[in-house]
């Protein structure tokens, strides 16, 4: 039997018991990825090296070239945390 992945549900939902809800499976994971690639390395003081350069990519042309660095930058943030 796999072990289900258990987490917190990002953003916060709660339940009856007004407890956060805990998220599972493929969900959970989505929130993961997507806490990772939204946050900007130093958005979090106790933790300032959390998060992706994805940001840096927003303005620059829509080139192969952009698209490897926004290749990389996900592989290497995802592949961290």
């Amino acid at each position: 039997m796999a072990n289900k992945m258990k987490g917190i549900a990002v953003p916060f939902t709660f339940n009856v018991t007004g407890y956060p809800a805990a998220a599972e499976d493929m969900r959970a994971l989505h929130d993961s990825i997507f806490t990772i690639l939204s946050t900007t390395p130093g958005e979090r003081v106790m933790r300032p090296e959390f998060g992706s350069w994805l940001i840096r990519l927003i303005s620059s042309n829509l080139n192969t070239v952009t698209a490897l660095r926004a290749r990389e930058e996900v592989f290497r943030a995802v592949g961290v945390w």
